[in-house]
């Protein structure tokens, strides 16, 4: 954001994907967020039965096209 001007060093995580979905650097703040909660889900709760991880780990593939198409437009920006 600091490319923008824009200080955000104060601002809650929600309010910066709102900012990033403004300048169209994301499409979607809700879907990033989704994104976010599925990572945390992996990183922080440790499942430990593979039935309770998979289902995540195959909602986050789903998103990688997602997040390249976020790489690509900051990476052309930026």
């Amino acid at each position: 954001m600091e490319y923008l001007d824009e200080d955000v060093s104060a601002l809650p995580m929600r309010d910066i994907l709102n900012l990033l979905e403004r300048y169209h650097f994301i499409d979607s703040a809700d879907e990033w967020g989704y994104i976010r909660e599925l990572r945390n889900e992996i990183a922080h709760d440790y499942p430990l039965m593979e039935n309770d991880i998979v289902p995540v780990l195959n909602e986050l593939i789903s998103k990688v096209s997602i997040l390249k198409s976020i790489y690509k437009r900051m990476k052309a920006t930026v």
